[in-house]
């Protein structure tokens, strides 16, 4: 530091600093402490409000949430055994779908072959009759 010749300005200004910075204003303090005091407070009591409104809801919402829960396993249920039952149904579908393509397949031909034989079997004479053109 440079030493520097006194100067009484200086100082002055430097002790006004001082003061103006630091208040001794003892209501000043007393509202602050008792502001804060509040403030805790305040938060004590939201936090166990909380806690009391928690275990308010516990007993009762738990147990309407549990009975809820249980219908809905016993409808998934309900509705997993009603999609096996669907999914059996729609594989005898497809069989009966398959097993009536080759029973008309097989009826087409049965009927061709019937008419071949008739159309064979039949005498000439036959041919002018009226009933079996």
């Amino acid at each position: 530091m440079e030493n520097r010749p006194y100067d009484s300005e200086y100082e002055q200004i430097s002790r006004n600093d001082r003061d103006f910075r630091a208040p001794s204003d003892t209501k000043r303090q007393r509202k602050t402490l008792f502001l804060a005091i509040g403030g805790v407070l305040l938060a004590v009591a939201l936090f166990a409000g909380s806690f009391r409104l928690a275990n308010r809801f516990s007993d009762k919402g738990l147990s309407s949430i549990r009975d809820r829960i249980v219908q809905v396993g016993e409808r998934q249920q309900k509705l997993e055994k009603m999609e096996s039952r669907i999914a059996l149904l729609e594989k005898l579908q497809r069989g009966l779908s398959e097993q009536v393509s080759r029973l008309d397949g097989s009826a087409k031909s049965t009927r061709e072959q019937l008419e071949k034989l008739t159309q064979e079997d039949r005498p000439a004479s036959a041919k002018n009759w009226p009933c079996c053109r």
